[in-house]
């Protein structure tokens, strides 16, 4: 399924499309209950969650860069779509929240902006990967369903 890539780096572009690799972390496995550290108690990144959201992270932060995006202001509204590659047993919903946390303060600056949301499963030739598609609600763009 082709996207759309975003425009040239310092336009104020209106959609943000990146790709993470890997397999993403459900919600419910990325936190763990118990004493992290010295007089650290409740609730902490497993590994695997704090590994996958520094790497989209990154992703993200090289993608705002390469295509203009700027963080939509407090009243603007965004939509994500995301779509988790050739995961098998995998939930399409599983990480998206724990995916719209990751992504505050490089993409917006609270996951409230988010106003729609869609998530997918979907299957080719290719790796386990996570596709991310970000649009400034309220433009004339087509490129997110």
């Amino acid at each position: 399924m082709p996207i759309a890539m975003g425009g040239a780096a310092g336009a104020n572009n209106v959609t943000l499309h990146f790709v993470v690799p890997g397999k993403p972390v459900g919600t419910n496995s990325a936190y763990r209950r118990g004493t992290q550290g010295k007089n650290q108690r409740g609730f902490y990144l497993s590994p695997d969650a704090k590994a996958f959201k520094e790497r989209l992270r990154a992703y993200a932060v090289k993608a705002t860069h390469e295509q203009g995006w700027k963080k939509p202001t407090p009243t603007q509204e965004c939509a994500v779509s995301i779509i988790v590659w050739n995961a098998k047993r995998f939930d399409a919903d599983s990480p998206t929240k724990f995916i719209l946390d990751s992504m505050q303060g490089v993409v917006y600056g609270n996951d409230h902006c988010v106003g729609k949301v869609s998530a997918a499963r979907s299957f080719d030739d290719g790796e386990v990967r996570v596709e991310i598609l970000v649009k400034l609600l309220g433009t004339d763009n087509p490129d997110l369903p």
